[in-house]
C-alpha cells in the first residue's frame, strides 16, 4: 500500500493508521515501513521530525486511550515507532 501523496500531514496520519493495521502483520508493516521511507525522502523529513512526531504521537495516544494506557502499551508503541522508523 502506497502513503498518500501530499502533505506532510497526510503522510504521517496515513502512515500511523497503516502501522496500526499491520501490526499483526510483521512482513507487512516492514514492506511498508520500507515504502514509506522511500516515498518521505521528497518531504525531508529531520531526526528532530521524527522525534517531534513521535512524541506528539504518544502524548495523543496516551490522551485518548485513558485510562487505560498503561507503560506496556507506552512501551509497545515506543517499540513499534522506532521500528518503523529504522527501517
Amino acid at each position: 500500500m502506497a502513503a498518500l501523496p501530499g502533505t506532510r500531514r497526510a503522510v504521517a496520519v496515513r502512515s500511523v493508521a497503516v502501522v496500526v493495521d499491520t501490526l499483526d502483520e510483521p512482513e507487512a508493516l516492514v514492506a511498508y515501513a520500507a515504502l514509506l521511507g522511500r516515498e518521505a525522502v521528497p518531504f525531508a523529513f529531520s531526526r528532530r521530525d521524527y522525534v517531534l512526531f513521535g512524541d506528539a504521537l504518544l502524548t495523543t495516544l496516551q490522551a485518548a486511550l485513558e485510562p487505560a494506557w498503561s507503560q506496556a502499551l507506552h512501551d509497545a508503541w515506543v517499540e513499534a515507532y522506532t521500528l518503523v522508523v529504522s527501517i
